[in-house]
């Protein structure tokens, strides 16, 4: 997707430079998954390769899709939203990251716990810090001082270091 810069705001142009998006906006993201997270009056939403809006720009933040997925935040609450611009599930965390090999990272009281893509807790929120899983279906975690392997079950492989 191409944009350009045109009186204070950015649109998505074609191959001519000639504006194909309907509306300017004040930000336009990579495009991820076949969508773009766009900017306009404070509020997020999505568009697609062609600039046509697909999701409402209706949430006050808004992050890119992976695996199908982002988090949004709407009237301060966290959601999990999919392609299509139906929110998954409504979730108590102060953060959320992007999914990795089906589980994301997720934030409460400066902890850190891994949820699935229905929304549920998988692994506890317990650890001081967590890294995404990889394609083995491990994660490194830190408590305390001590950096841990898990699996996707939330065992503890061994100590790392």
């Amino acid at each position: 997707m191409k944009t350009k810069f045109n009186e204070g705001l950015f649109w998505v142009v074609n191959s001519n430079d000639e504006i194909i998006s309907i509306s300017g906006y004040d930000s336009i993201k990579e495009l991820s998954e076949g969508l773009a997270c766009v900017l306009k009056q404070s509020k997020y939403g999505y568009i697609d390769e062609n600039g046509e809006e697909v999701i409402p720009l209706i949430y006050d933040d808004a992050g890119p899709f992976i695996e199908g997925l982002t988090s949004v935040k709407l009237k301060g609450r966290l959601a999990l939203l999919n392609k299509e611009g139906v929110i998954i599930k409504q979730l108590d965390y102060e953060g959320v990251w992007c999914f990795h090999e089906g589980y994301a990272i997720v934030e409460s009281n400066n902890k850190f716990g891994f949820i699935d893509k229905q929304g549920e807790e998988i692994i506890p929120i317990k650890y001081d810090e967590a890294k995404d899983f990889d394609k083995m279906g491990i994660a490194d975690v830190r408590a305390g001082n001590k950096w841990l392997i898990i699996n996707k079950l939330g065992q503890e492989l061994k100590i790392r270091y």
